[in-house]
């Protein structure tokens, strides 16, 4: 592969001259270059990575050495400020009027005169450029965001939270998504209920239709990569919103299935986390064992509005953490959030406990 170094979207330079520098980087995050590289201007060769020359025309434009030029970009690439190549974005079936017939779009980048494709490009660009200086990173946030495409995500429980996250996932490029609501054929939520509104895409216009239609319809509207609705059958990760019953819970441990949960024990209070790996790290069961049990519930409430989508947006930068880069902040770990003190989440840490099971297993 052509290596075509390119100055990361949303990169700034500015020219200190007193300070005998030039600062890169974004409005909060900049690191300082000397005024010259090698003999050569530091902003003059900055201005050159366009992601049009390769090593050897930079080499010979500049009249540096491509050990120079190499060393250069290794430099902006230990900061994240520069990518290597270019990542192909493919897309949904499109009908080409040159050649009269639908074909499979391998390149958004390279259709033209378009003006569905060109919308969609710009949603997929704002999603990559907020992944580009993802460590490591070196094509525009592309691959993180195509990964975000097979990554499969089954969400249990409904509400507040579940409407959002829906929402805010599959517009962040999450295709692969489902939503189980497992209650009695007479249960209310099979509704869409006044308990859901919160300021999102679910009115007053909608009280009292289907709910899994309406959450259909929340997934079809928000989808950044336009995919057909696909089952999940082996999720990546199983997201809990409420208490989960223990049906559930034993066949997550058994599928060894990754599952986060959250817990909801009034209005004003959200739990994010722990995150379970199965037999690797503290599960439900082990919180439940360090708890004291007379401030436990059974029953799921629904929060607040502001609280629920502030919830669901905290999931949703996790899970895209997870899937871009395999990490996560509720590994072992839980964030109380509150209307309270809501500029700051209180902090739980959980280890397995020795009378739990998963304990012995792990």
């Amino acid at each position: 592969m052509t290596i075509r170094p390119a100055l990361k979207s949303g990169i700034t330079i500015h020219r200190n001259e007193s300070r005998n520098e030039v600062r890169i980087g974004s409005r909060w995050r900049q690191y300082s270059l000397p005024l010259q590289w090698c003999g050569v201007g530091t902003q003059a060769l900055l201005g050159l990575l366009d992601g049009k020359f390769t090593f050897s025309e930079l080499a010979t434009t500049t009249g540096l050495e491509s050990s120079a030029i190499e060393s250069f970009v290794s430099e902006l690439r230990s900061h994240d400020f520069v990518d290597l190549h270019r990542t192909p974005v493919a897309y949904l079936r499109r009908y080409n009027p040159e050649l009269g017939r639908i074909e499979e779009v391998s390149d958004l980048d390279q259709v033209a005169s378009d003006v569905a494709i060109e919308t969609a490009l710009k949603r997929i660009e704002i999603e990559c450029d907020a992944a580009t200086f993802t460590p490591g990173d070196i094509d525009g946030g592309r691959t993180s965001l195509l990964n975000r495409r097979s990554f499969q995500i089954v969400i249990f429980g409904h509400g507040k939270i579940v409407n959002a996250l829906v929402g805010v996932l599959s517009a962040s490029g999450f295709s692969k998504l489902s939503v189980i609501n497992r209650v009695g054929t007479k249960d209310s939520s099979l509704k869409i209920l006044e308990s859901d509104i919160a300021g999102g895409y679910v009115t007053r216009s909608h009280f009292g239709q289907t709910r899994r239609i309406i959450v259909d319809e929340i997934r079809n509207h928000s989808l950044l990569f336009v995919e057909p609705k696909t089952q999940v059958h082996n999720p990546d990760l199983i997201i809990s919103i409420g208490t989960p019953s223990p049906d559930s819970v034993q066949r997550w441990m058994a599928e060894n299935t990754r599952h986060l949960l959250v817990d909801i024990p009034s209005s004003a209070e959200v739990r994010i986390g722990p995150l379970v790996t199965p037999g690797k790290s503290p599960c439900f069961r082990c919180v439940q064992l360090c708890e004291e049990t007379g401030w436990q519930r059974e029953q799921t409430l629904e929060t607040n509005s502001a609280l629920a989508l502030t919830v669901a947006g905290a999931i949703a930068l996790d899970v895209i953490a997870l899937s871009d880069r395999k990490i996560s902040a509720y590994h072992s770990t839980s964030h109380i959030h509150t209307v309270r003190d809501y500029t700051a989440p209180q902090i739980q840490h959980w280890s397995q406990h020795h009378a739990c099971g998963c304990a012995w297993e792990g």
